[in-house]
């Protein structure tokens, strides 16, 4: 069995209903992955922070995030992070998040950051498993006998 290789953090509960759907795309490709929901948590934005910081120590190769109500929740982690960080927006953003990441935000990563369109968790999912290719062969062999082109 393979460690995990691709982390999904959503800012709420409810964000989970539409994530699944990355999930369920990993599962289909057979690539681990975990769920971490920070609505709940102390300091949501100091726990992501960590999340980013150990995230390429454990293995992960990449991250999918969801949500839109936590002000600088990609940010947080897109400026820690050392893997490829794909990003779902989820339902309407609060008056101290923007729609979207403009691209002046993106350059101020230092990783791959990428933004689906709203609700395309399922993209999401296909981009992780695409990166993942790169690096682990068994996730391209699966991508070759599943995806049809």
């Amino acid at each position: 069995m393979m460690d995990v290789l691709v982390g999904i953090v959503v800012e709420k509960q409810s964000d989970l209903a539409i994530m699944k759907l990355a999930h369920d795309v990993l599962q289909a490709l057979d690539i681990p992955s975990e769920v971490t929901v920070m609505e709940n948590l102390a300091n949501p934005l100091e726990k992501l922070y960590l999340y980013g910081r150990v995230a390429e120590q454990r293995g992960l190769g990449a991250v999918i995030t969801g949500g839109n109500g936590i002000p600088g929740f990609v940010k947080a982690l897109a400026s820690t992070v050392q893997v490829p960080v794909i990003h779902v927006p989820l339902g309407s953003p609060s008056a101290n998040e923007s729609p979207s990441l403009s691209s002046a935000e993106l350059c101020n990563t230092h990783f791959l950051l990428v933004v689906t369109e709203p609700g395309d968790a399922h993209v999401a999912g296909l981009w992780a498993a695409q990166t993942l290719a790169m690096k682990h062969r068994s996730v391209y062999d699966t991508l070759q006998r599943r995806m049809v082109v």
